[in-house]
């Protein structure tokens, strides 16, 4: 049936002319990804090409550098070859280090003389034309060269450069020396350390009589010095220059500061001692020997410390005696050369049983000590150590004045750390 009505149709196709249906929700993203992709998949085929024909270069430019390194080596040989016309029938010698030897006519030898270097004796070879170009194989074949055995592999010859058949290894001409190993170099290594501790030590004081003075001290005077003195800490800084002697032993060097720290406590009553002055000789400090005690006593009641600062200088030897590859024990003796350099404190006079306080002229000048101790170190790095020591020090000398009617003596014990630095 025909539509006969065209006026409508003619608005109907106006009013649809500029009409664009809706683009579905996540359709551009859509659109977008696939473009993507296929940018994407044309880098990727970009990068793969590159990367193969990098590859398929460098292995080319090897292969090639390789065949032309053995194809220089070959014309070496053939030029030593060369060489043995100068010699008129007598074999030339080639002489790795040493004197030289003559070697036998006509054979192809390698000997080592009394010194341990080796020679190697090549067979004469013909004056004549020793190369003779191959048009055909583009080869250069040795004519009366010696003869050359080995695989028949051919050499990959890229860069169209004439070279001999690669018929390794060349038998006769050329023999394998055997020369000595060279000494492997080693690194010099510092002996040279520096180290540098802190000590917490537990300290106090002995005392003793001198044999010879004995009428110069009171009778109890060492049982009230006993009883009344306790020890107390002290802290001690030390540093150390050590030299290695061998693997196992340094020797060490340096300064050292300590404190000498005592606390007391005399709450006692004694007898009093008499002396006569006339036709007696006093002692070191001025007393007289004591000839009785009087029946009255005396009281004494003091509290309090006291603490003499001493620098040192100690020389000794450490050991070092691995475990494992991070920690060694390192043991120690030390000698310490002492001088007393403060005095603070008092004392309990040893005839009258008075406390009086320290005075600089009772102590010696220089005073000898030794020292032990024992400490577990740890490997930080190639030229840091660091541990943790344990170690005890007593006076060989007396602290006071020589040929004094008392002889006390300090004693320290206790904990230390340390670290050694390697000097390179």
């Amino acid at each position: 049936m025909r539509n006969e009505d065209t006026h409508n149709d003619k608005q109907l196709q106006r009013l649809f002319q500029s009409f664009e249906p809706a683009v579905p929700p996540g359709a551009w993203e859509g659109i977008a990804g696939a473009l993507d992709r296929k940018r994407n998949r044309r880098i990727a085929m970009w990068w793969i090409t590159a990367a193969a024909v990098f590859i398929g270069g460098m292995t080319a430019l090897w292969l090639g550098l390789n065949d032309l390194k053995q194809t220089r080596k070959v014309y070496r040989q053939a030029e030593v070859a060369k060489a043995t016309d100068t010699g008129k029938g007598e074999s030339n010698s080639i002489i790795l280090g040493g004197n030289s030897s003559k070697s036998a006519n006509n054979q192809n030898l390698v000997r080592v003389n009394s010194g341990g270097n080796a020679k190697i004796d090549i067979k004469p070879i013909s004056s004549e034309k020793i190369f003779q170009e191959n048009k055909e194989q583009n080869q250069i074949v040795p004519e009366s060269s010696p003869e050359i055995a080995g695989n028949d592999r051919e050499l990959i010859n890229p860069f169209g450069l004439p070279i001999l058949p690669s018929k390794w290894p060349v038998a006769d001409a050329i023999t394998s020396v055997d020369v000595p190993k060279p000494k492997l170099y080693k690194a010099p290594v510092s002996k040279w350390t520096l180290a540098a501790g802190v000590l917490q030590m537990q300290t106090g004081n002995g005392h003793s009589v001198n044999p010879a003075n004995s009428r110069y001290v009171h009778k109890n005077y060492l049982s009230h010095m006993k009883e009344g003195e306790q020890n107390m800490g002290g802290t001690g800084f030390s540093l150390q220059l050590g030299y290695q002697l061998n693997r196992k032993f340094t020797f060490t060097g340096g300064l050292q500061f300590r404190q000498l720290n005592t606390r007391q406590h005399f709450s006692f009553a004694d007898e009093v001692p008499v002396t006569l002055v006339p036709g007696n000789t006093p002692d070191k400090f001025g007393n007289y020997p004591i000839i009785g005690y009087f029946g009255n006593t005396v009281s004494i009641s003091y509290s309090g410390f006291q603490r003499n600062n001493m620098l040192e200088i100690p020389l000794g030897i450490t050991a070092d005696f691995a475990i494992s590859s991070k920690w060694s024990v390192k043991p120690a003796i030390t000698i310490n050369t002492g001088f007393i350099s403060d005095f603070n404190g008092f004392t309990l006079d040893y005839q009258q049983l008075q406390t009086i306080s320290q005075q600089a002229d009772w102590f010696r000048k220089v005073q000898i000590s030794g020292s032990l101790s024992a400490g577990a170190y740890r490997k930080i790095s190639r030229n840091l150590q660091w541990g943790v020591t344990l170690g005890a020090a007593r006076m060989f000398t007396p602290t006071y004045v020589p040929d004094a009617s008392v002889r006390p003596r300090n004693h320290a014990a206790g904990i230390g750390t340390q670290i050694i630095w390697r000097i390179d």
